[in-house]
């Protein structure tokens, strides 16, 4: 009698300690939605063990009921939380449509035409299709990695374990002990052992999923500046090497344009650190609007950088001087709205196979003359000429 109830409490114990522990997840990556939604499965399923295996004072078609439900409602959660993850929609209507008819049928065969095989067969075909409709969703989403597959997966293992533990009742393989207690079938005992495996499965899959886009999160804000949200240096050298690496890159011209912000330190001067983080924000807003190029990066204090895969000249001189011409026109709090805000920009179009920091060593330059030259203004860098020998 120990034995059997430390097995009946496998369940509710395994199912509390993994909801607890997605519930403290989610607390921690609270734009992990779909954390909350798979701590509710877990306790849901939790829920439905203790009360199928300890309430059996109150045994009836109530519990019935409520067991019913609650196992329902914790393989709904899971299916939700595995397309939330994934950002596939979830099928409402369809879920509500299956549950509804499946709510009718289960009351027929418990109420109308009792019949304890008659409600197995009812409960597990709603699970086998809302198992079935989430891999749909699932393989619509195109899954992108092993992990998005292995989801796949478990849809796949949901739906083949609630159309084979009907079928082997159908075939007398698993005795239901429709005279007695379902607790005492061999049906349940398979529930009781299998369910274990399949929610620990479930939750590695999922720890796996989380670990992966925390690690993705983590490693985006490890390449962000804290006060622009643009690339930092880092995350901007890395973009770049990446662009210049792609398939098709070295049939293209990129080109790397620095801009500064002129007189920055009297602004600091005049107006605080402050109004200069402010400054610097704007500048940010008006590169990312301006810039035509989602390589944007804060490099320096007041040094912006922005890099092109493939530009003309001329749509460089024309991207360089919309964004000089928008900066003026933003209006920083804590200054006069007349103050003369400007930038200067440096270019440089890569020659033949120049490295990185070649490129940003010609725009720094230009960035120089630019500055040197009255400030306020665009300079181009040179075009590098290529020497050719002549035919003897």
């Amino acid at each position: 009698m120990t034995g059997e109830f430390i097995f009946a409490l496998l369940n509710p114990a395994l199912s509390a300690v993994l909801g607890l522990t997605f519930l403290l997840l989610w607390r921690l990556r609270p734009n992990h939605d779909y954390l909350c939604v798979l701590a509710l499965a877990f306790v849901c399923c939790g829920a439905a063990f203790v009360a199928n295996d300890f309430l059996q004072h109150w045994e009836g078609p109530g519990l019935r009921v409520v067991v019913n439900l609650l196992f329902t409602v914790a393989v709904g959660a899971l299916c939700v939380s595995a397309m939330v993850r994934v950002g596939a929609p979830v099928p409402v209507a369809a879920f509500a449509a299956t549950n509804m008819l499946g709510a009718v049928l289960f009351l027929w065969f418990l109420l109308v035409a009792p019949s304890t095989e008659g409600r197995i067969y009812t409960a597990n075909t709603t699970l086998a299709i809302m198992g079935a409709v989430t891999v749909w969703q699932l393989l619509r989403a195109t899954p992108k990695s092993a992990v998005d597959w292995l989801f796949v997966g478990l849809g796949g293992l949901l739906v083949t374990l609630a159309l084979a533990r009907p079928l082997a009742t159908v075939a007398h393989a698993l005795d239901t002990n429709a005279g007695g207690s379902l607790q005492a079938s061999d049906y349940w005992a398979t529930v009781q052992a299998m369910t274990p495996v399949l929610a620990t499965t479930t939750a590695l899959a999922f720890f796996a999923a989380w670990t992966v886009r925390a690690l993705s999160e983590l490693r985006m804000e490890a390449d962000r500046d804290h006060l622009t949200g643009l690339l930092n240096r880092r995350g901007f050298d890395a973009g770049v090497h990446a662009a210049m690496a792609a398939p098709g890159a070295g049939r293209a011209q990129p080109a790397i344009m620095l801009v500064d912000i002129d007189n920055f330190k009297q602004v600091n001067d005049s107006f605080g650190h402050i109004a200069g983080d402010k400054v610097i924000a704007a500048a940010s807003r008006v590169l990312a609007s301006f810039g035509q190029t989602p390589l944007v990066g804060r490099t320096g204090g007041e040094e912006f950088a922005l890099f092109f895969p493939q530009c003309q000249r001329s749509e460089l001189l024309a991207i360089a001087e919309s964004i000089r011409a928008a900066f003026p026109r933003v209006q920083i709090a804590g200054m006069p709205d007349d103050y003369p805000l400007s930038i200067s920009i440096g270019i440089h179009t890569r020659h033949q196979s120049e490295p990185l920091s070649a490129m940003v060593a010609s725009a720094d330059e230009a960035l120089y003359h630019a500055k040197t030259s009255g400030k306020n203004r665009a300079v181009m860098a040179p075009i590098a000429l290529k020497t050719v020998a002549a035919a003897g």
